[in-house]
C-alpha cells in the first residue's frame, strides 16, 4: 500500500488537495479449456494464488454495531486463519468503505457478490435499469480498493433453477 498526495496548486498556493492510500497489482482470473472442461484459478502479478478463504455475511444483524475497529479486528482475524480471499454474499449488503480498507491493508482479496442472492427477479425495463444504476453506484464507490479482484452477479439463481427444485416449482 503506498499514500499517494495529489495537489492542485495556483500561483504558488495550494487550493486543494487529497490523500488516498492505494495497492497496485495485477489480479487475473484464469479460465482456460482443460482435460476435465474449464480451469478458474486466479493469478496475482503473474503468479497463480491458491485460494483459502470464506464466504462474509453481515458482521452483526444490526449494522451500525460494526465498528471501524471491529472491521479491522475480523478481517484481521481472517489473515489469521491463513484466508487470502473473502467472498462477499450477494444475499448481504455492500459493505462499509471500512471493510474494504481492512481487507486492502491485509492483503485479503475480496470476491463481492452483487446484492441479488437465490431469487427470481423481474425482467422489466425498470427494474434493469435499477439494476444498471445500482451497479454503476457500487462500482464506482469500489473500484479503487486493491482488494477487490472479481465482480459476480444473481447468486446462486442458476444453481437454484437447475439442481434444487425451483425448475418444477416454477414450471421452468
Amino acid at each position: 500500500m503506498y499514500d499517494f498526495k495529489i495537489s492542485v496548486i495556483n500561483k504558488g498556493k495550494v487550493i486543494d488537495s487529497q490523500t488516498e492510500r492505494i495497492g497496485l497489482r495485477m489480479i487475473e482470473l484464469v479460465q482456460e479449456k482443460d482435460e476435465k472442461g474449464k480451469s478458474f484459478y486466479f493469478k496475482v502479478n503473474g503468479k497463480p494464488l491458491y485460494i483459502k478463504g470464506s464466504n462474509w455475511i453481515p458482521a452483526d444483524s444490526f449494522l451500525p454495531r460494526i465498528t471501524k475497529e471491529k472491521y479491522h479486528k475480523l478481517i484481521a482475524d481472517a489473515k489469521e486463519a491463513n484466508m487470502n480471499m473473502i467472498r462477499v454474499w450477494g444475499g448481504g449488503i455492500y459493505e462499509d468503505d471500512e471493510f474494504y480498507k481492512a481487507c486492502d491493508e491485509n492483503g485479503i482479496l475480496v470476491w463481492q457478490d452483487f446484492a441479488f442472492a437465490g431469487s427470481f427477479y423481474p425482467s422489466d425495463e425498470s427494474y434493469q435499469e435499477n439494476v444498471k444504476q445500482e451497479v454503476k453506484s457500487q462500482v464506482k464507490r469500489l473500484q479503487n480498493h486493491p482488494s477487490l479482484a472479481l465482480w459476480c452477479g444473481n447468486n446462486e439463481a442458476d444453481e437454484a433453477i437447475v439442481n434444487w427444485g425451483y425448475q418444477k416449482q416454477f414450471n421452468y
